[in-house]
């Protein structure tokens, strides 16, 4: 017992106090930390009552941790520190402030933001939002840009050195990103022309796939083995790109050849019974059927089908083909008519 009361005797009992007072400060400001930003966004966002809301605000989680760094600062103002030791705690302080700061208002800029989904409403932009994107990307570009520069400034750095240092250097910049200013224009020519959007289904000379994403630098396409491919948006707006996901209608064509054996009273009315199925089928454009006696070849009369289906997603497309398909094979068995297969003469010398 002696040897403990010795040992606070000797402790600076001032020292530890502070440091309890430290720590106690920054455990009141974590554990308030989200009370305090919950009502300070109150006091912005009046008319907004409910807590998922306004814990979906953009600068909730940035507030929120603010005022945890905020505690520890003042927990450690109180320590009395040596002031080349706080300066920098302060510009530590600082800098942190402006990222957190810089992280709210890029996070307004989201493509989910309120911001831009009410500019989407107004702008009727609501089954293309690649532009949308191509704007939230950019204006984080600036908000951290912009954030980049004060604190270069914080830290003391002279601001107007580092400018005119990058315009000394901006013709070794220009060269170097020649490729990127490609690509860049060529981002803003597919969203000018608009070929395509995310989701739709394109081909091109090189690649098919779907569109995942388009960015200043390149486009993202799923192709369908399910790799990624990720291909320069100044190749893309060079390309022949075919967009699938545009078509109104898919086309269904074939041949089937009949033999010479069937007399052509049954062909007629097969031919006709063939022509009525596809026009009362609700998913056949009626306004393009073909149905013909095309051809005449060795091994029989060449039966020519040609229309269009309404049925876009490829599943439901090969399954109209398939259900059209066994209504024809129907039609044909209670006709009787016979299929003539591909034959050839193989002549044997004695």
């Amino acid at each position: 017992m002696e040897n403990i009361a010795e040992f606070f005797n000797k402790f600076d009992t001032d020292i530890l106090v502070k440091y309890l007072i430290s720590i106690v400060i920054f455990f009141i400001f974590y554990l308030l930390s989200n009370y305090i930003s919950y009502f300070i966004i109150r006091l912005f966002k009046i008319k907004i009552k409910d807590k998922k809301k306004i814990k979906k605000n953009p600068f909730y989680g940035p507030l929120s941790n603010f005022i945890k760094v905020l505690g520890i600062y003042i927990g450690i103002y109180l320590l009395k520190l040596p002031d080349n030791i706080f300066s920098i705690v302060t510009k530590a302080f600082e800098v942190i402030t402006i990222i957190l700061v810089s992280i709210g208002f890029a996070n307004s800029v989201r493509k989910d933001a309120p911001f831009f989904v009410n500019l989407q409403k107004k702008l009727n932009m609501k089954s293309d939002s690649n532009i949308v994107s191509i704007f939230s990307k950019v204006a984080k570009f600036l908000i951290y840009l912009v954030a980049g520069v004060i604190i270069i400034g914080a830290l003391g750095y002279d601001i107007n050195g580092f400018i005119a240092g990058l315009g000394l250097g901006s013709l070794t910049i220009a060269l170097a990103a020649q490729d990127a200013a490609k690509n860049l224009f060529g981002g803003v020519v597919i969203l000018v022309d608009k070929p395509f959007s995310v989701g739709d289904w394109i081909e091109t000379s090189t690649f098919e796939g779907v569109v995942e994403d388009i960015s200043f630098r390149s486009t993202r396409i799923r192709t369908f083995e399910d790799s990624l491919v990720t291909v320069p948006n100044s190749t893309l707006s060079n390309d022949l790109i075919t967009n699938w996901s545009k078509m109104n209608k898919r086309r269904i064509d074939f041949y089937i050849t009949l033999s010479y054996t069937n007399s052509l009273k049954k062909i007629a009315d097969a031919i006709n019974k063939i022509k009525i199925m596809l026009e009362i089928d609700p998913t056949v454009d009626s306004s393009n059927i073909f149905v013909n006696l095309n051809e005449i070849t060795d091994n029989g009369y060449k039966l020519m089908i040609y229309f269009y289906t309404r049925e876009l997603k490829y599943r439901r497309y090969l399954l109209k083909k398939e259900q059209i398909n066994y209504k024809i094979l129907q039609i044909l068995e209670k006709e009787n008519i016979d299929i003539a297969y591909d034959t050839s003469t193989v002549y044997l010398k004695k």
